[in-house]
């Protein structure tokens, strides 16, 4: 998978993640849309980088790319990350949350993905931007 790709996956997961919610679906499948959503950027920025591997499969590793664009862009990241790839990944397995807790972290999980999308395109090399957008 390149870049276009992962994010086309990104924005699919996030369309479903809005019509689940719309349509009243299940909150643990709207949980992992936005897992889904979160792990398909990371490895678009990762794709955006020059990296050749397809898939960034360890939460280490993906810590540490938010880390690196929390101090590059100067932004907050971590609270979102966590609730997109703890929480509500946690919450499809175990549907530990609360119907409050899931709610907020869908809000906090929609939030950080979608400040994500948005740096991913940053994250591309300016010819490379052009052919995409």
């Amino acid at each position: 998978m390149n870049y276009e790709r992962h994010i086309a996956a990104a924005e699919s997961f996030l369309y479903e993640e809005s019509r689940l919610s719309n349509d009243g679906g299940s909150g643990m499948l709207s949980a992992e849309a936005v897992w889904g959503t979160a792990v398909q950027v990371i490895n678009a920025i990762n794709h955006a980088r020059g990296s050749r591997r397809a898939h960034v499969s360890k939460n280490y590793e993906r810590r540490q790319i938010i880390q690196d664009l929390e101090t590059k862009y100067g932004i907050a990241l971590n609270v979102g990350f966590q609730a997109a790839l703890g929480d509500l990944h946690s919450h499809f397995y175990g549907g530990h949350l609360s119907e409050t807790e899931l709610a907020d972290s869908l809000i906090m999980g929609i939030r950080f993905v979608s400040t994500m999308i948005e740096l991913a395109a940053r994250e591309l090399p300016e010819l490379e931007r052009a052919d995409c957008m």
